[in-house]
């Protein structure tokens, strides 16, 4: 029978079968009883027992209702005033017990019993009627248990059936399925001790279950049960027996077993996912509908700087701020976007995020809807991309694409851009400064590039320093730097300018004094073209320089050589005693005093080139070597260069140059022969070789005056002017050729 057809049997019952919950609220009714109260079905659901049969009797229903809550099988009558007629019913309550023994719930019935009118029946046919009524009752009540998932037996104290549901029979394959009567150990001689045991506790009052419980079959095979045993009670309280409630559960445990089978691959599939988010350098956050975290991978604890523990349960717009790079105002970032939208968002501006421990990250954030099978937006994740790296090189090449590298002022490009910006009604006047670094080659061929260097650096930390955010400072050349200002006048230029030189006065380097040369511009309006307002400038920069530039440059050559003196105090005496044997040489050639005093300083400035030779070379107490002696004789090079930059030196460059020359042609740096050396060069030559022959050195002890002449007349011809070799020798220093 399909349990429609049940259904459809139970309403076709004249009376009413009913099932309440613990609070005697209607589950379903049945039944064609129901129609004497005017109500349906329907009307019924969800009403309290007392509002379906009405008030009258409210306080008989609810002590019955309570008495069958406690486990008991409760009936009474009662009466009702139907359409003026009293009419009379019978109530049975039966208690509904689940697995675990505990009361869910009440089964009733009702009967109308009007129609018996016991007054005017005689005994025998009363008792006719009430058998015949409690036969009906037994039945309906056959019906039920038969129909409940649970297999149910009646026992009296000696374990003999009382009663036996057919679910029962069926649970436990009884093949003689008449056993009301027998004893259940007869029925079932193989029963295990516990099972005695369980039947003698629940004899003694106590109620027991138990689930999941294994029953093996005669077979070999294994049902799992779920069962409760309750003692019952006779009418004066003593027990009467015990009642055995039993399920087989196979198929739920196969269910169960699924789910169980389903929710650990569930929780591997988890786990995988996991170890993916975590494997992945972009931080990934989960946020559920309220904007909660519910979620964040390894990625994302490190770069929000906080434990993980500290951010599930936060709301995520206080624990991410992310800011516009460019305002450093607060942005509002894709989750918001995708909260209002419910679409995915990907920010487009520059930003960066400040973590709760109060790191800086540049970012790059998206996030995504999460939408469940019936289309409802419940979170979204938020993906945040750390670029830092990334965008420092940007940052740092867009810097130096626009400043200069070894100062950080900007660079000339800018600068000629920002100058054709400001070329318009609202900037007049523009000023414009341009400055040069007197005497920086003398510097960087003295002393190297890397000091040139540092001049440079202090001039772009000096500008730094006393120009405000108003002046734009760059460095346009080598050299040369510019000030570029808008809305100014002619005296707030001057009175930078003077500003730069006091800032200037004390700068030194190795003696040498740091100067600017600076020219100024102003442009009132757009009748002067930039070009001419650029050299204007320029010119007056240049006027500068020809008034302190000449004295700057010879400030700086004798600064030099005093610099490799104090340094060097041999080389100071040797200068000096070439200088002295110079002057003396050019007495004798009957030279003018001009050409005297030039060959005499001369013989002083020879060796300034020396100045850029390395320290360990220089103080080297050995032979130097190959490599070393390579580098001594760029002395001669730099010395040119030195001397060449400074006017009043300029003449003496190519004696500087050219004084390891030798009359064969085997010196350096050119390998002049003969007359193509110039004199001062030959003299010096000589007197520089003599020199070092009677001065002790590091590495080798002097010789005598005697000795050094006879080495002089040796090389005669050979490294030295035949001439001037004999000259020196007897009219110099006095020997006998």
């Amino acid at each position: 029978m399909s349990g429609d057809e049940k259904l459809a049997l139970l309403n076709l019952v004249s009376d009413i079968i009913y099932k309440l919950d613990i609070n005697f609220i209607c589950l379903s009714v049945y039944g064609k009883g129901l129609a004497k109260f005017n109500k349906d079905p329907e009307y019924c659901i969800g009403k309290k027992v007392t509002d379906i049969f009405g008030n009258k009797n409210e306080a008989k229903h609810l002590e019955a209702c309570g008495q069958a809550l406690s486990g008991e099988s409760v009936s009474y009558k009662w009466d009702e005033l139907i359409e003026n007629n009293r009419t009379y019913f019978h109530t049975s309550l039966t208690p509904i017990i689940d697995e675990s023994g505990k009361v869910t719930g009440i089964v009733g019935i009702v009967r109308d019993i009007s129609g018996i009118m016991l007054n005017q029946l005689n005994n025998k046919e009363k008792e006719e009627l009430y058998q015949k009524s409690l036969e009906h009752s037994h039945k309906l009540l056959d019906y039920i248990i038969n129909h409940n998932k649970s297999g149910v037996a009646v026992h009296d104290k000696e374990m003999n059936y009382i009663y036996v549901s057919q679910k029962y029979i069926e649970q436990y394959r009884l093949k003689e399925t008449d056993i009301i009567g027998k004893n259940h150990y007869d029925v079932f001689p193989d029963l295990p001790q516990r099972w005695k045991d369980v039947h003698k506790r629940v004899l003694n009052g106590e109620v027991i279950s138990k689930d999941r419980d294994p029953f093996l079959r005669g077979d070999g095979s294994t049902d799992w049960t779920r069962w409760e045993c309750r003692p019952w009670y006779e009418i004066d309280g003593s027990i009467g027996g015990l009642i055995v409630y039993t399920e087989v559960i196979n198929s739920q445990l196969e269910i169960e077993n699924k789910l169980i089978e389903k929710v650990n691959e569930i929780n591997i599939q988890k786990n995988r996912i996991e170890t993916t988010l975590n494997s992945i350098g972009d931080a990934v956050i989960s946020i559920d509908n309220n904007g909660y975290i519910i979620y964040v991978n390894d990625a994302g604890v490190k770069l929000l700087g906080s434990e993980r523990y500290n951010l599930i349960g936060k709301l995520y717009f206080d624990v991410v701020n992310i800011y516009d790079e460019y305002t450093n105002e607060r942005i509002t970032d894709s989750v918001e976007t995708v909260f209002k939208t419910h679409s995915r968002f990907e920010l487009n501006k520059r930003a960066y995020l400040i973590s709760m421990d109060q790191k800086k990250y540049y970012i790059e954030n998206n996030a995504s809807p999460i939408i469940n099978t019936r289309g409802e937006f419940i979170g979204a994740i938020s993906v945040i991309r750390d670029i830092t790296e990334r965008r420092q090189k940007q940052l740092e090449v867009e810097f130096y694409s626009t400043h200069d590298s070894l100062t950080g002022l900007y660079n000339r490009r800018y600068m000629t851009e920002e100058l054709t910006h400001m070329d318009n009604g609202d900037y007049y006047p523009i000023g414009l400064l341009i400055m040069d670094i007197n005497g920086l080659k003398i510097i960087n061929d003295a002393y190297g590039f890397d000091k040139g260097d540092e001049i440079i650096k202090t001039v772009g930390e000096m500008l730094n320093h006393i120009c405000d955010n108003r002046w734009i400072k760059g460095r346009v050349g080598g050299d040369e730097f510019a000030v570029l200002i808008g809305n100014t006048t002619y005296a707030e230029l001057e009175e930078l300018k003077d500003n730069i030189k006091r800032n200037m006065s004390n700068k030194t380097l190795h003696n040498n004094k740091i100067t600017l040369s600076i020219g100024a511009s102003l442009r009132v309006d757009n009748m002067q073209n930039i070009t001419s307002f650029i050299s204007e400038a320029e010119n007056n920069m240049y006027k500068n320089k020809l008034i302190d530039g000449r004295s700057v440059r010879n400030n700086a050559i004798k600064a030099i050589l005093k610099t490799l003196t104090e340094k060097y105090s041999y080389e100071y005496i040797h200068s000096k005693r070439v200088s002295e044997f110079c002057r003396k040489m050019g007495q004798v050639l009957n030279l003018s005093e001009d050409e005297i005093n030039e060959l005499e300083t001369a013989g002083m400035y020879h060796d300034i080139g020396k100045i850029s030779i390395p320290d360990a070379i220089l103080d080297k107490p050995g032979r130097l070597t190959e490599e070393e002696f390579t580098i001594m004789k760029t002395h001669c090079e730099v010395g040119y260069q030195i001397l060449k930059a400074a006017d009043a030196y300029s003449n003496l460059a190519e004696y500087a140059l050219s004084h390891h020359e030798r009359w064969d042609g085997l010196g350096y740096p050119h390998g002049l022969k003969g007359e193509d050396i110039p004199l001062s060069a030959r003299i010096i030559c000589i007197a520089d070789a003599f020199e070092a022959m009677t001065t002790d050195r590091v590495y080798r002890k002097k010789i005598t005056v005697k000795e050094a002449a006879q080495e002089i007349k040796r090389c005669s011809g050979k490294q030295f002017d035949p001439i001037l070799s004999e000259i020196f020798v007897t009219k110099v220093i006095n020997e006998e050729w």
